[in-house]
């Protein structure tokens, strides 16, 4: 689209569109200059990043605890960023937001200014659980965007007031990619 020089004369910045995250390119300058001189076309072959280093994505919820009473609800908000930090507007971005306990007002919300919320409501326990939150995007202009997540963990207690987060640790995650093992990720260090 557009090129420009700056003021040491040493770099270039290329405004490109349609390029894939996670791709190789090979890019090819003719007709440059040294000292007035045209010289060979000069190649070099790079990789776009990954599309989680193009995009910062959090969520969180405004109460990390809530009472497992099956009516008490807390705000979850999603913002998803560039890599300068400043919040995605453009593209049409709709996450869905997931829970393993508990359930939102709306599964899938529009991101607006780079943000998009939803209600959480607990749901009646008779012990404390963690409610694994994940939110999605699933559909964008942008297609790099589309399968990144965010995760986060909302406390539900029938005594809430006696929960001190922080203390216990909390499975951040857990997966499998063999058939004989489970790998579980808490957020903080733990003895075995």
């Amino acid at each position: 689209e557009s090129a420009s020089l700056d003021d040491t004369k040493k770099v270039v910045t290329l405004k490109v569109s349609g390029a894939e995250a996670h791709k190789s390119y090979e890019l090819t300058a003719t007709g440059l200059k040294v000292n007035g001189t045209t010289i060979a076309d000069v190649k070099k072959t790079f990789e776009m990043p990954d599309a989680t280093e193009l995009f910062k994505l959090s969520v969180q919820a405004a109460d990390p605890v809530l009472k497992a009473d099956g009516a008490s609800k807390t705000l979850v908000t999603f913002e998803v960023k560039d890599a300068a930090g400043n919040p995605v507007t453009a593209g049409d971005i709709e996450v869905a937001f997931s829970t393993t306990y508990g359930s939102f007002a709306e599964k899938r919300v529009t991101v607006q200014n780079g943000v998009a919320t939803v209600l959480l409501t607990s749901e009646f326990l008779t012990s404390d659980v963690n409610a694994n939150i994940i939110a999605q995007i699933v559909e964008a202009a942008d297609k790099d965007l589309i399968g990144l997540k965010a995760e986060t963990t909302v406390v539900f207690s029938p005594n809430p007031d006696d929960v001190v987060i922080g203390e216990k640790p909390v499975i951040a995650s857990a997966g499998a990619s063999q058939a004989d093992r489970v790998v579980v990720y808490f957020n903080k260090d733990i003895d075995l």
